[in-house]
């Protein structure tokens, strides 16, 4: 799997999972606010303009302003179960 998918499987997971906890608008609205992520209604990252990590590390800083660090863990979580 290319880097970008998986970084792209990686980050959809994690919106995915806070669509759940923060509910679809909450979550999906927060990750549009990322720039150079591009996602669809639910919650499937379809592209990252830029470099990955940068963008990543972006959406996990908008959902740690709301949920603390309860999204880095998951984040953390998910990205050592796509290795």
């Amino acid at each position: 799997m290319a880097i970008s998918d998986k970084s792209k499987t990686v980050l959809t997971a994690l919106i995915q999972k806070q669509m759940t906890i923060l509910g679809p608008n909450v979550a999906i609205g927060r990750a549009r606010r990322v720039k150079g992520l591009t996602l669809g209604d639910d919650g499937v990252v379809t592209a990252i303009q830029g470099d990955a990590a940068t963008v990543s590390q972006a959406l996990v800083n908008e959902f740690i302003m709301l949920t603390g660090d309860v999204t880095r863990t998951l984040f953390e979580s998910l990205i050592k179960n796509t290795t």
